[in-house]
This record gives C-alpha cells, sequence and structure tokens, in this order.
C-alpha cells in the first residue's frame, strides 16, 4: 500500500514537471517568434527608410 501511494505521488509530481516544462518551451518558443517578426519589421522599416531616403527627385536647376 505504501509503495503504491510513493508511485502516485511521484507519478503526480513528474505530470506537473512535464506540465511546467511544456508551458516554459511554449513561453521561450513565442519569445523567439515574437523576437524574430520584430526583427524582420525592424528590417523592413529600415530598408524601407533608405530606399525612400536614397531615391530622391531630382529638382532641376532654374
Amino acid at each position: 500500500m505504501r509503495d503504491n501511494v510513493l508511485i502516485a505521488i511521484l507519478v503526480i509530481f513528474s505530470f506537473f514537471l512535464a506540465l511546467v516544462m511544456f508551458y516554459v518551451g511554449l513561453m521561450q518558443v513565442t519569445k523567439w517568434a515574437c523576437n524574430a517578426a520584430n526583427k524582420r519589421a525592424a528590417r523592413n522599416a529600415a530598408r524601407a527608410s533608405t530606399r525612400a531616403t536614397v531615391v530622391t527627385p531630382e529638382v532641376p536647376e532654374v
């Protein structure tokens, strides 16, 4: 009887540990995806701003 209680406690503990690990991994993946999206958006914005500043209409001299 005592062994069964010990095994049950161990199973419940390992289940909660796996749940916590899954949650931590999910947060890491979410953080990684958000960082990648933010970097991509920042890069696109920087590229658009440089493109806008480089391509300037030439003003004819009077």
